[in-house]
């Protein structure tokens, strides 16, 4: 029920296709795949690398992951326990909201958004609340009001905050200052996670 319905691309695709535009929505890469890259996937196969491993992600695979964030996040992350292999930030994004979300709970995002948000929320049994972003002519700057960041996450007891950024479809990065606003906002609340999609950063 309503999964037949076209999103957005259906429009944007073929519209930036015809303006002969760049497509900055889906990510298209406009390049191959290194040949090391292809050789190494070849070479798995014919090594038959084919089985099943552990459902969080291959341990040299998830040590490395979790090494490396260590570092950037200036804490020990442990791989047993903090790091998940996904096939993408949409399973990601699905996979999370399942975890979190339970039926009537409250999933904020700020609008316009991803087109596959919505569905991820409502598939877990939450309410999508959005909070607008406009457009500042004067500085072609997306802005938001901290009001109604706050009414939506502390006055609507939410138990998410989807954060974009870069943010698709504007491509808006937020500022630190902005980021710094979010993240108070967020501490008033009493249960709300923040689940961050950073596929283009």
């Amino acid at each position: 029920a309503g999964f037949d319905k076209g999103t957005v691309w259906h429009v944007f695709t073929p519209l930036a296709i015809k303006l002969k535009a760049v497509n900055l929505g889906q990510g298209f890469p406009g390049w191959e795949a290194p040949e090391f890259l292809k050789d190494s996937a070849c070479a798995a196969i014919r090594e038959n690398f084919n089985q099943y491993c552990r459902s969080q992600g291959h341990p040299s695979l998830v040590q490395a992951l979790a090494k490396g964030y260590s570092k950037s996040l200036q804490r020990d992350i442990d791989w047993k326990t903090e790091v998940v292999v996904t096939n993408g930030c949409t399973e990601a994004g699905f996979s999370a909201l399942q975890g979190f979300v339970d039926p009537g709970d409250t999933v904020v995002m700020f609008s316009p958004y991803f087109d596959m948000y919505r569905p991820q929320i409502e598939i877990a049994g939450g309410v999508p609340v959005t909070v607008p972003m406009r457009l500042d002519a004067a500085n072609g700057a997306w802005t938001f009001d901290p009001k109604q960041l706050r009414k939506a996450v502390v006055g609507g007891n939410a138990k998410v905050l989807f954060l974009n950024t870069p943010h698709n479809p504007t491509g808006k990065v937020f500022t630190l200052e902005e980021l710094k606003v979010i993240a108070s906002v967020v501490k008033e609340s009493e249960r709300c996670v923040v689940m961050s999609d950073e596929v283009s950063s």
